[in-house]
């Protein structure tokens, strides 16, 4: 028996790199999952990985710097049923330089990507 059979994920930044590879990993163990992506242009790939496997899965688009973008999110899953894991996989990385040189924008966009978005969801 799958470890995760009968539980739902949701993989943010599913379209590449680790967020693939963990939401391939989740499925080999039986999750149902949904993928979140900014952009889905490389999530049929991992979609058709995902089938091979004979899991389940769907892409949800959407931007996580965004509030009411993530709270939307939050929204579509708790209706479809929710989720038993979130692996939040998204993020930015933070600026190499003093402090004082980054713009109000860039830090607000680093705490919302990387520390209120995984936190609302």
């Amino acid at each position: 028996m799958r470890r995760l059979e009968g539980k739902t994920a949701l993989v943010t930044g599913a379209s590449r790199g680790v967020g693939a590879l963990v939401a391939e990993a989740l499925a080999k163990e039986g999750a149902t999952l949904w993928l979140h992506a900014r952009s889905t242009a490389n999530c049929g790939q991992i979609l058709s990985r995902i089938k091979a496997l004979g899991g389940v899965a769907q892409v949800v688009e959407g931007e996580l710097e965004n509030p009411a973008e993530v709270e939307a999110l939050g929204a579509f899953v708790r209706e479809q049923g929710g989720v038993d894991i979130l692996y939040n996989n998204a993020g930015v990385m933070a600026q190499w330089s003093p402090s004082g040189e980054h713009s109000r924008e860039e830090w607000l966009r680093n705490l919302q990507i990387n520390f209120l978005a995984p936190m609302r969801l």
